[in-house]
């Protein structure tokens, strides 16, 4: 229940946002597409964040981990870095931080959404959007999951009393590497940060998705280590998993523009270009 009243809560506050910048702007998306979906490219990245997707899950059900006796860890066993950051369980703080995350996971569908709504992004460009944000999201859900389960590094909370019961009754204790949080949080400020920008090369509000979308990303990563959830290198490799993913999909699809089909004939050329109102055939002679 709490989740969805975070969830639904940070759906409030990024559609008020989204419906400010539309409201007040001036710009529309540019007139050709700047991204494109390919049979085959996209049958074959579909397929590897499926099977990155499909492993992290069986594994993550199927592995073992060893239980723990009871004993709370040394400090004296954390590298100096981790050791001078970590902190015990703060449940109200881990609160805190799945709502800052939530807000940046939604933050493509209100944004994008609220373009389309308002006539400013054709409702059709949706589909590539959420293709690639699905394509991006199960990569970094993969690499992340997998991760934990293999590197099995055990919790800053552990370290204390106070800890999380029904954490150490799943296991989930020993999943700190890297941190699931801050690598979603960024994926949805990278993500929307750079499919933005390339909708709208021109004005202010670009620069204005960016910095609230990473300064949410940022404040998430932090809250997972005052909290205890996390060291802090947890969510550097966190932070650096979702950026990667978030900016990588979106960017090989927006490449495949330069591979549009091309007829020549003589000295004409004739170049068949998706638009984000449909298709645009442009003529040289």
């Amino acid at each position: 229940m709490k989740k969805l009243i975070s969830f639904f809560a940070s759906l409030a506050i990024f559609a008020a946002s989204a419906n400010a910048i539309s409201f007040n702007s001036q710009f529309r998306a540019s007139e050709t597409s700047p991204f494109v979906l390919q049979f085959g490219p996209d049958l074959i990245m579909g397929g590897t964040t499926t099977a990155f997707f499909a492993t992290s899950y069986i594994i993550g059900h199927n592995g073992t981990l060893p239980p723990w006796d009871g004993t709370i860890y040394s400090k004296e066993d954390v590298n100096s870095f981790d050791r001078f950051f970590m902190q015990p369980y703060n449940h109200k703080l881990h609160q805190i931080g799945t709502f800052t995350c939530v807000t940046d996971m939604i933050a493509p569908a209100i944004v994008f959404g609220a373009e389309a709504i308002f006539n400013k992004l054709p409702a059709k460009e949706l589909i590539t959007i959420g293709t690639m944000y699905l394509e991006s999201f199960m990569l970094a859900y993969g690499i992340k999951d997998c991760s934990k389960v293999i590197v099995k590094r055990i919790r800053p909370y552990m370290y204390f009393e106070g800890y999380p019961q029904d954490k150490v009754d799943d296991f989930d204790f020993e999943k700190s590497f890297p941190s699931g949080h801050t690598t979603n949080s960024f994926l949805g400020a990278a993500f929307t940060t750079y499919v933005f920008g390339k909708y709208y090369p021109e004005g202010w509000q670009k620069w204005a998705v960016g910095i609230s979308t990473f300064g949410i990303a940022a404040a998430t990563g932090c809250l997972r280590i005052a909290s205890g959830n996390h060291f802090p290198t947890d969510v550097l490799t966190g932070a650096a998993i979702g950026t990667l993913c978030g900016f990588i999909v979106p960017f090989i699809h927006h490449q495949m523009l330069k591979n549009t089909p091309m007829l020549i004939i003589g000295n004409s050329q004739i170049k068949v270009e998706p638009t984000i109102n449909g298709i645009s055939f442009t003529c040289s002679l």
